[in-house]
């Protein structure tokens, strides 16, 4: 009996540790950008969450380290991480390919709530008001092409807090962003009378940036077959024009 006891307990250690011998972990660094990504939010994001449980699908588990988006980049280029996360399809960088879309964000339009907001497209917006926008971005090429019009009137900042305290302090009227991510980042700061406008300028995908390391191509191959089904009109990125106003 003590014999097939201790031959038991050795079958068990030997199966786990070839499980463990097998199993495989990614590391990638991340923008702090809540509600997706942020250590300070539940399960690390909610698109950390939904990108954790598509690698469980295929045994993998997720090692992030949490930093600003100029240095996940950097950070991702130089080969300590298999890529960055989360990014817009814009924001893949030379020599990486974006994985298929792991959630849905938005770019729209966040000001105070004293001060009425009327605009026609992202033109008309840059036209008549001080914009603000995060430098490190890289927008849809249509807010690309206006920030670069507007470069004496639109303000660039590192990060959504500057776009927080410089709303709230009146030296911008507007900010472009994701009203999500700005407005989770006011309550943290506990910076009150921010508001989102109703209307969205765009939609767009979350994605993890692989870096072109060679096992990086089976990665994302493995990485897109589990991950969820978008319809062409939830991708779909277009400007909204608010109607006329009536006279």
């Amino acid at each position: 009996m003590a014999f097939i006891k201790a031959f038991a307990l050795f079958a068990m250690a030997t199966l786990s540790a070839a499980v463990s011998a097998h199993a495989e972990t990614w590391r990638i660094s991340a923008l702090d950008w809540p509600p997706y990504s942020s250590p300070q939010e539940k399960d690390g994001g909610n698109a950390v969450a939904a990108l954790r449980a598509s690698l469980a699908k295929i045994g993998v588990t997720l090692e992030i380290d949490y930093m600003s988006f100029p240095r996940a980049k950097a950070l991702a280029k130089s080969g300590r991480y298999i890529g960055y996360f989360p990014a817009w399809p814009e924001e893949i960088i030379e020599g990486f390919k974006g994985s298929r879309p792991i959630m849905m964000s938005q770019v729209g339009v966040v000001h105070r709530q004293d001060n009425s907001v009327s605009w026609r497209n992202t033109h008309d917006l840059f036209e008549n008001y001080p914009v603000g926008y995060v430098r490190s971005f890289v927008y849809p090429i249509e807010i690309q092409e206006e920030v670069e019009h507007h470069a004496t009137t639109a303000t660039g900042v590192d990060t959504e807090q500057d776009l927080v305290r410089m709303l709230a302090a009146g030296r911008i009227e507007v900010a472009v962003t994701d009203p999500s991510v700005m407005l989770r980042i006011s309550e943290k700061m506990g910076i009150t009378g921010l508001v989102a406008n109703k209307y969205i300028l765009f939609r767009k995908p979350l994605v993890l940036a692989f870096s072109g390391e060679r096992d990086n191509v089976s990665r994302r191959v493995r990485l897109n077959t589990v991950l969820p089904q978008f319809s062409r009109n939830q991708l779909t990125c277009c400007a909204y024009h608010p109607p006329a106003k009536q006279n």
